[in-house]
């Protein structure tokens, strides 16, 4: 999940705002962003994902869980691209 994170606040933010904002709470990016609920809604799931990554706390994925992550990740990324980089 680190990859998304990274995306949404080097890319987004830069190009955006100018500025690099240094926070490692995806709904947080994404209401800085004015991003839709239903990514608003993604980011909240993919966040335990990231912080628990980043700072392990001994809990262990399926391999379902992780496609399930990467699946809605991948739709916060096509969100961005239609709606950010223009």
């Amino acid at each position: 999940m680190e990859v998304y994170k990274e995306w949404l606040e080097k890319a987004i933010f830069i190009k955006r705002f100018g500025i690099l904002v240094k926070v490692h709470d995806l709904v947080k990016l994404a209401a800085k962003l004015r991003c839709p609920k239903p990514v608003l809604e993604i980011c909240n799931n993919l966040n335990p994902y990231y912080i628990g990554t980043r700072y392990p706390i001994g809990k262990k994925y399926t391999k379902e869980i992780a496609e399930e992550a990467i699946k809605n990740g991948e739709k916060v990324i096509e969100w961005v691209e239609k709606n950010l980089w223009k």
